[in-house]
């Protein structure tokens, strides 16, 4: 099952991602971590069009209140990759469940390398929960500085730092059996996509975390049972290329 998961895709130009809709404090997240990606691969114009974005987002719940917090926890996925033999961790978004990939070209890698192959090595990846809490008129501010900076390094920066004060505290996992939805929630989304690969490594993490529950109930016996089920079909269906 494992294999090589495209995450980052030459697309010969760079084109925005599609972003669910969903809360707006997840969105403005969402292309705060893209633009940060974009910054990584040195698309600077993609990076701020992302900020952009942002910037306006903070602006409208502006005008509501000086700071949005969410209620709940919100979802992201962490991915650490080996991408043209150097270390890499992503930080993505998942919005109602589904996840926000980058469409970016990798402008910076020579063509032989990560154009051609157009993926990068998967060497582990988590479900990791976050409280969202945004100072929006700092936030807003901050981000309309961006289009006056010259220096990449210092935009990026920006963007990195706004993004650790927003995911100011991260939530530990507490129960195994929603741990495992979630996985193989996304694992069905990265079907949809065809992103395979990815998918199959999503329901492996289902299954792991499906093994570390402890049942208490005949209700959840029986809920870890039908997922367990549905987990195994996904897979020799994934395996007979039914995809």
């Amino acid at each position: 099952m494992h294999a090589r998961a495209a995450l980052l895709l030459d697309s010969l130009h760079s084109e925005r991602a599609v972003i669910p809709p969903g809360d707006p404090g997840e969105q403005l997240i969402a292309n705060l971590l893209l633009s940060s990606i974009a910054y990584q691969l040195d698309s600077v114009a993609c990076a701020r069009s992302y900020g952009e974005r942002a910037r306006s987002i903070a602006v409208g719940l502006g005008y509501e209140s000086l700071t949005y917090r969410r209620p709940c926890p919100s979802k992201f996925l962490r991915v650490k990759c080996d991408l043209t033999g150097e270390s890499e961790t992503l930080l993505l978004s998942i919005i109602e469940g589904k996840l926000v990939l980058p469409t970016l070209r990798l402008a910076r890698f020579a063509p032989d390398k990560a154009v051609m192959d157009r993926s990068a090595t998967i060497v582990d990846f988590e479900i990791e929960q976050f409280r969202i809490r945004l100072r929006l008129r700092r936030l807003a501010a901050a981000l309309e500085s961006l289009d006056k900076m010259t220096s990449t390094e210092e935009s990026a920066l920006l963007v990195r730092r706004i993004l650790t004060d927003s995911l100011h505290c991260r939530i530990a996992w507490t129960d195994p059996l929603e741990r495992a939805d979630d996985f193989f929630s996304m694992a069905r989304d990265l079907v949809g996509m065809r992103n395979l690969p990815l998918a199959a490594l999503s329901l492996e993490r289902a299954q792991g975390a499906l093994n570390m529950c402890t049942i208490e109930s005949a209700e959840q016996a029986g809920t870890v049972r039908t997922l367990k089920e549905h987990i195994a079909q996904t897979i020799d269906e994934l395996k007979r290329g039914y995809f």
